[in-house]
C-alpha cells in the first residue's frame, strides 16, 4: 500500500500550527503561573501554598509512568504512516492505546498511595494534611487522564495534525485558568488549583478522543485493540527511553520536596517562587532545541557526520545565545520582579537566583547535545548519563541543604551538572562526530564568552536606572535591556545573526539545512 493512500496535509501548515498553539498555550501558562500567583497567595497561607508547590515535584515525577512508550507511539505512527501501511498503523495505535489507558490508571493509583504520605513527609498535620492529600489525588487523577490524552495528541502530530491537537490544549489551558479563578473567589481555597487541573486533564482527553474518532472514521482506518507482537517491539524501543525519564522526573522535581521535607514547606514555596521567573525563561528557550532537533537524524543520514557536526555547532551558538539573554536579565532583574509580584519577603537572595540560573544556562546548552546524542541513537549512553547525574545531585542536595540550607540546592544541581552532561555527555558526543579534544575545550570557551555581552548590558542598565519601583519601571528596564541587548548582537555576532535570518530573506543558511527547508 503506498503513501498517496492517505491524505497528507502540508507539513509546513502543521509546522506553523504547532508554533502558533505551542507559543500561545506557553503565554496562557505564564498568566497561570505568574499573575495567579499573587491572588492565590491572598487566599491560601504560604505554608500550604508551599507545601502544595513541594508535591508538584512528585506530580512531575509521576509524568514518567508512560515507560517512555509515548514517544516510540508517535515514532511508529510516523514510521507506518510515511509508509503508507493502514493496517500496520491502525494496529500500532490501537496497542499503543489500549497500553497507554492501564499506564495511564497505573499514575492515578500510584498517585492516590503516595498522597497520605507527602504530607506527613513535611511535617503536616489535620485539616491542611488532609487538604494537601485530596488535591494531590484530584491532581494526580488528572495527570493520568492528560499522559492518555498526550498519546492520542503524540498520534495526531505523527499524522500531521498539529491543528487539531494545538487548538484542544490552548482551550484546556483557558478552562483550567477560568475553573481555577471562579472557584478562588468564591473561597475553595487549594481545592481551587487542583480543580482546575481536573477539569483541564478531562478537557484535553475529551478533545482528543472525539478528533482521533474523527479521523480514524475519515480515515477508515482499521483497528484493533491489541498485537503481541506490536506490543513487544514498542517495549523494546521504549527501555532506555524508559530508564532516562526516570532519573530526569526524580531531579525535576528533587529541589522543591527535598527544601519542604528538609527545612520547611514556606521554604519550598519562597525557592519556587524566587526561581519561577528563570524556569519560565528556560521553557521558552528550550523550544529552540525542540523544534530543531528531529531533523538531525535525517541530517546525519542525507550528508553524514561532517555536516551534521557543523549544524551542531551553529545550533549550540544559537541556543547559548538565547538562553544567556535571558537568564542575564533574570540575574539581574529578578530581585524587582519579585518584589513588585509577590512581595520582597519572598525573594530567597540574589545568590540562589544567580546560581539557579547559571545552571539553567548549563541546562539548555547541554540539552543540544543531548538531542544531538539522540538523534544519533545512543539512548544506552543518555539512560547512563542521566542516572549518573541524578543520583550524584540527590546525594550532594541531601546533604547541602541540610548542612548549609537552601541555598545547596542550586549548588548541588551545578556540581552535578559538572559531571553529567558536561564530562560524560559532550566527551561522548565530541567522540561519536570526531569532535578533537582542543575543539571541544575551544567550543565550550566560545560558548561561556556568549554569557559575558548580556550580562554586562544588564548590569550596566541595572547600574543607571537602580531597582524598579513600580511595574512601569520594570518593564521600562526590560524593554529597554531587550533593545539594547538585540542591538549589540546584531552588531557584534553578525554571522550568527546571518545564518538565522537567511531564510528569511530567500538564501540557504545552516538552520535551513537543518530544518530540512532546502
Amino acid at each position: 500500500m503506498n503513501a498517496q493512500t492517505f491524505k497528507v496535509p502540508s507539513r509546513q501548515v502543521a509546522v506553523m500550527w504547532s508554533l502558533v498553539f505551542s507559543y500561545g498555550t506557553n503565554a496562557l501558562v505564564i498568566v497561570r503561573t505568574l499573575c495567579l500567583v499573587p491572588l492565590y497567595l491572598q487566599h491560601i497561607s504560604l505554608k500550604e501554598y508551599g507545601a502544595w508547590l513541594a508535591t508538584g515535584g512528585v506530580l512531575s515525577f509521576l509524568t514518567v509512568m508512560d515507560f517512555g512508550l509515548m514517544g516510540v507511539l508517535a515514532q511508529q505512527c510516523a514510521a507506518a504512516y510515511g509508509a503508507g501501511d493502514r493496517d500496520k498503523l491502525g494496529t500500532i495505535i490501537g496497542t499503543g492505546m489500549t497500553v497507554s489507558a492501564v499506564l495511564s490508571f497505573l499514575a492515578m493509583a500510584v498517585a492516590a498511595a503516595a498522597a497520605p504520605i507527602l504530607p506527613r513527609a513535611m511535617g503536616l498535620s489535620g485539616e491542611v494534611a488532609s487538604r494537601i492529600s485530596f488535591c494531590f489525588v484530584l491532581a494526580g487523577i488528572a495527570n493520568g487522564l492528560s499522559l492518555l490524552a498526550f498519546a492520542l495528541s503524540g498520534v495526531m502530530k505523527s499524522l500531521q495534525r498539529t491543528f487539531a491537537t494545538g487548538l484542544v490544549l490552548f482551550l484546556a489551558e483557558i478552562v483550567n485558568i477560568a475553573l481555577t479563578l471562579v472557584l478562588l473567589l468564591k473561597g475553595w481555597g487549594l481545592y481551587a488549583i487542583a480543580c482546575g487541573l481536573f477539569g483541564r486533564g478531562i478537557f484535553v482527553l475529551v478533545g482528543n478522543l472525539g478528533w482521533c474518532f474523527l479521523l480514524f472514521l475519515r480515515e477508515n482506518l482499521p483497528w484493533r485493540l491489541w498485537v503481541w507482537e506490536e506490543a513487544k517491539a514498542m517495549w523494546r524501543m521504549s527501555v532506555f527511553t524508559f530508564a532516562g525519564r526516570i532519573a530526569s522526573g526524580l531531579m525535576a522535581g528533587a529541589d522543591g520536596f527535598l527544601i519542604g521535607a528538609l527545612i520547611g514547606p514556606e521554604t519550598a514555596g519562597i525557592y519556587s517562587l524566587t526561581t519561577r521567573a528563570a524556569v519560565i525563561v528556560l521553557s521558552l528557550a528550550g523550544s529552540f532545541a525542540t523544534a530543531l532537533m528531529p531533523s538531525l537524524a535525517h541530517l546525519k543520514a542525507e550528508r553524514g557526520l561532517d555536516r551534521f557536526k557543523e549544524i551542531l555547532i551553529v545550533c549550540l551558538k544559537i541556543q547559548t545565545t538565547i538562553v544567556t539573554i535571558g537568564m542575564a536579565g533574570v540575574i539581574v532583574f529578578n530581585q524587582a520582579f519579585v518584589s513588585l509580584w509577590v512581595g520582597r519577603h519572598l525573594f530567597a537572595g540574589q545568590w540562589i537566583n544567580a546560581l539557579f540560573c547559571a545552571w539553567g544556562v548549563g541546562y539548555a546548552v547541554t540539552g543540544v547535545n543531548w538531542n544531538a546524542l539522540y538523534a544519533l541513537g545512543d539512548m544506552a549512553n543518555l539512560a547512563k548519563f542521566s542516572w549518573v547525574e541524578t543520583i550524584l545531585r540527590l546525594c550532594v542536595s541531601v546533604f547541602l541543604i541540610w548542612s548549609v540550607g537552601v541555598i545547596g540546592a542550586p549548588v548541588a544541581a551545578l556540581l552535578s551538572q559538572a559531571v553529567g552532561p558536561w564530562l560524560l555527555l559532550s566527551r561522548s558526543l565530541g567522540r561519536r562526530i570526531s569532535l578533537k579534544t582542543i575543539e571541544l575545550r575551544r567550543l565550550g570557551l566560545g560558548l561561556a564568552g556568549r554569557l559575558l555581552l548580556p550580562i554586562s548590558v544588564a548590569m550596566a542598565l541595572f547600574w543607571a536606572s537602580g531597582m524598579a519601583r513600580d511595574w512601569l519601571a520594570f518593564v521600562n528596564q526590560v524593554v529597554s535591556y531587550l533593545l539594547l541587548i538585540t542591538g549589540a548582537t546584531l552588531l557584534m555576532d553578525r554571522r550568527l545573526v546571518t545564518s538565522v535570518i537567511a531564510p528569511f530573506r530567500g538564501k540557504t543558511s545552516a538552520i535551513a539545512t537543518c530544518a530540512g527547508t532546502k
